[in-house]
């Protein structure tokens, strides 16, 4: 068992980061999913649309969450600019 694993189905533990490298992301996503963890994911979720799809469905299967970062994403670039006009 890798130290992933051991986390991940640890049950004392309620939730997890993904931070590895990018090509792990989706293993560990979805073995988060099944061991029924909340998950904050850094980008990418996975290397491929199928990957993110399967990680999704069985996140939502075992009724888990998977955050992700959002601090890159158009509406919030555009913060900088709105909060002068109180509109952030």
């Amino acid at each position: 068992m890798t130290q992933a694993e051991e986390i991940i189905t640890n049950p004392d533990i309620d939730a997890v980061v993904v931070a590895a490298p990018a090509r792990f992301h989706a293993g560990l996503v979805t073995s988060a999913a099944r061991a029924g963890k909340a998950m904050f994911c850094a980008k990418p979720m996975a290397l491929t649309l199928d990957e993110a799809d399967m990680a999704n469905a069985l996140a939502c299967v075992h009724s888990t969450n998977v955050g992700r970062p959002v601090h890159m994403e158009e509406i919030f670039k555009s913060l900088p600019v709105l909060a002068p006009y109180g509109i952030a």
